[in-house]
């Protein structure tokens, strides 16, 4: 698997926000994308033990690690920017436990609050060197 990879769900309209948000400020194009919804993501995770149908947390696959929650969050602003690297490392004065329950209520309701595809993200041709799956 690429070292800088995003797992995310391509049904959720927050989600695919998300990656347009980090496809437009990845300058380096260093992230790479995968639905969790793709047969790549399913054996990549599954193979880790991470069960993908129920997965309700962004996936960064980065330094041989696989982060979630806020932890993937923040290690993925790293890579935007002066000003989304300076937000990450002041967001690290957050205790983990706080920011991941911040997290999790945002990713129990982003489907009721944000909506959801009936159909998982299609890359543009622009984008498909990007995607990994």
């Amino acid at each position: 698997m690429h070292e800088n990879t995003i797992f995310f769900d391509g049904l959720c309209n927050l989600c695919n926000g998300a990656v347009d948000f980090v496809i437009f400020r990845d300058k380096k194009m260093a992230i790479k994308y995968c639905s969790l919804q793709s047969e790549v993501a399913k054996n990549f995770l599954g193979d880790m033990g991470e069960n993908t149908q129920n997965m309700e947390s962004i996936c960064f696959w980065h330094k041989g690690r696989l982060l979630k929650k806020s932890r993937a969050v923040l290690a993925i602003a790293k890579h935007l920017g002066w000003f989304w690297m300076t937000l990450s490392f002041l967001a690290y004065l957050v205790p983990i436990f706080l920011a991941d329950r911040l997290y999790d209520l945002v990713a129990k309701n982003r489907y009721k609050w944000f909506g959801k595809r009936e159909v998982c993200r299609l890359a543009s041709e622009e984008e498909q060197k990007l995607f990994v799956c």
